[in-house]
């Protein structure tokens, strides 16, 4: 195989496990949003990116689906006085607000420009109302830092950097099996070996977050929903360590 013929297979293997990664870690939060809190999607602007948003009102299907950018006012994430109505009628009429809105998925955009004010009221957000879930698209560059009070409460963090736009037509997602895992959700038990083998993960992982084990215990509990199982098995510990882990590791283990 000449160097440029390897080259491109790696990039293939690369796309191919981040476009299966970002629809799996998508897929698990629809099924289990009040527990899985929320992801960030590292895409910028084209076809791939689009059509992955354009999926997400059908994924979460349910829920109100709502698009927040940078340069929102307190008003309009917690309501206010809406001045032109309070005018025409007389009395004070009130906005109720993007985040007071019930069962909601919020499409934050831009989010790599959000402020650090606004990024605390997000924060808030997500620990105080877990009938929101939120999807930040980070469009920044590569090395450009994320707000890790966001990251930390987020279950993921995925990307489809590098990805070719003519793969666009295989980001799908299976709504049928995912519409039958929330249904068998609840049925499966989080074990306490589940729990235990988690949070020494984490640990050996170098990752102090307490949310993030409570995170991954969800998480494999949506994966074994998911593969149509009723109980956590080692598979599911094994993917969910990918996904929740991977981004938040700070040491590699010197065991297996």
């Amino acid at each position: 195989m000449t160097p440029e013929a390897a080259s491109q297979t790696a990039i293939n293997q690369f796309t191919d496990s981040a476009i299966s990664k970002t629809i799996k870690a998508l897929s698990l939060l629809s099924i289990d949003p009040a527990n899985l809190r929320g992801a960030v999607l590292k895409s910028r602007s084209g076809p791939i990116r689009e059509s992955l948003l354009s999926l997400l009102p059908k994924l979460f299907l349910g829920s109100k689906f709502q698009k927040i950018y940078p340069s929102v006012t307190d008003a309009q994430l917690f309501g206010g006085i809406d001045f032109a109505h309070t005018f025409n009628t007389g009395k004070p009429v009130k906005t109720k607000g993007l985040l007071n809105t019930g069962n909601a998925t919020i499409l934050l955009s831009m989010a790599n420009f959000i402020e650090l004010n606004l990024i605390g009221k997000y924060a808030s957000a997500i620990d105080n109302k877990p009938n929101l879930c939120f999807i930040a698209s980070d469009e920044g560059l590569e090395d450009e830092p994320f707000a890790e009070a966001l990251l930390d409460r987020f279950a993921f963090s995925v990307t489809t950097e590098g990805t070719h736009f003519t793969r666009k037509k295989e980001i799908t997602f299976d709504y049928q099996r995912i519409a039958a895992a929330r249904h068998s959700l609840h049925m499966i038990p989080i074990t306490e070996v589940t729990i235990n083998t988690f949070t020494l993960l984490a640990t050996k992982l170098g990752i102090g977050s307490l949310r993030s084990p409570i995170l991954a215990c969800y998480d494999a509990r949506a994966a074994a929903a998911f593969s149509g199982n009723m109980q956590i098995r080692d598979e599911h510990i094994l993917e969910v360590a990918q996904l929740v882990f991977s981004h938040r590791a700070t040491v590699i283990p010197q065991e297996d």
